[in-house]
């Protein structure tokens, strides 16, 4: 064989051997970015799934009983399950990636919510001549407070000095909101029982004008109304006030002075002009409390020890509705992330 064909014979070798090399390499490649792709997709679908877990916190905040939902972002997703266990959430969330309606790929995270109670008692609520989860108004030297003031908004007072006219701690607290509430089916059913129910067609009375129904047995008065309590001048009334929906006011302009012996629960209490005054021997519980006429507000710790202790007896203590919380206790991937199966 003469060197021509040897050489030929080599550069077919060389050739076929740089062929296999060339096919190597380009199946190499395109391996490589296939998993490339599924690992960057799987990627994907987890941080979906981890979108998922912390939509279902939100979710659940303002829905203790929700179990499902989904939701599509761009060319993926996720499904979210939850299933409860007392005031747990087992949340399974599944995150995957679309092309075109088919799934490419898609995993699985799944998380242990605690649900807190959406409910709790405030504290002080009984220790105050005036609570309110709002702001409290003042103008004037007509009016005066002998016990504590806790509110959670604004003190307006037109002389600039809030302590001037109270006789006792002013203290702003945000935890007074939002406003508490009873349990006012067992106390409207006390007031009938006592005979101090008034719909709206009787809210002129007549009012009890001593504290105690049964002083022995520490049963207070449980005057409930359906409807605005308005105060006038000689007025002499005593009890618990449940106004569940309601105000209360008195117009200072009124002729002769009025007496409260116990307590009022309303949505705003107002005390408006004039030189008579509305003397309070007890406490104010409001959303929102105006004292722009005279006033003279005295906190008495008996009146209001022996409602707290009538309140939590028949079961209705003060609760605040607060928002529910849930918090991620425990979480785990239920997939090997660097599977690209």
């Amino acid at each position: 064989m003469n060197n021509k064909g040897i050489a030929m014979i080599f550069g077919f070798i060389i050739i076929a051997i740089l062929t296999v090399l060339a096919s190597a390499i380009i199946s190499r490649s395109i391996n490589e970015g296939s998993i490339a792709k599924r690992y960057l997709e799987s990627t994907q679908a987890f941080w979906l799934a981890e979108a998922g877990v912390q939509q279902a916190v939100s979710v659940l905040r303002n829905d203790t009983n929700a179990t499902s939902f989904s939701v599509t972002l761009g060319p993926g997703g996720y499904n979210v399950s939850i299933t409860q266990e007392d005031d747990f959430r087992i949340v399974s969330v599944n995150g995957f990636v679309l092309s075109g309606s088919q799934i490419n790929s898609n995993r699985t995270v799944e998380a242990v919510l605690q649900v807190t109670n959406a409910s709790q008692s405030p504290e002080s609520f009984y220790d105050n001549a005036l609570y309110t989860s709002g702001n409290i108004s003042v103008s004037g030297d007509a009016y005066n407070v002998s016990g504590d003031l806790l509110f959670s908004g604004n003190f307006s007072d037109d002389d600039g000095d809030p302590n001037d006219d109270v006789d006792g701690n002013v203290t702003k607290d945000p935890a007074t909101w939002p406003f508490a509430e009873f349990n006012f089916t067992v106390l409207k059913e006390e007031s009938i029982a006592q005979g101090n129910y008034h719909d709206n067609t009787s809210l002129d009375g007549p009012f009890p004008e001593a504290f105690w129904y049964n002083e022995s047995a520490g049963i207070p008065n449980i005057v409930y109304l359906e409807g605005d309590l308005v105060l006038r001048g000689n007025d002499h009334v005593g009890g618990v006030f449940i106004l569940e929906a309601g105000e209360a006011t008195y117009d200072a302009t009124l002729r002769g002075n009025a007496q409260i012996d116990g307590s009022i629960y309303c949505r705003t209490f107002t005390v408006s002009g004039g030189g008579n005054q509305l003397n309070i021997n007890g406490g104010i519980w409001a959303e929102e409390i105006v004292l722009h006429g005279s006033a003279q507000v005295t906190f008495n710790d008996s009146i209001m020890t022996g409602v707290q202790e009538y309140f939590e007896e028949i079961g209705s203590p003060p609760l605040q509705q607060m928002p529910t919380n849930a918090t991620v206790i425990s979480w785990r991937d239920t997939q090997n992330p660097y599977s690209v199966e």
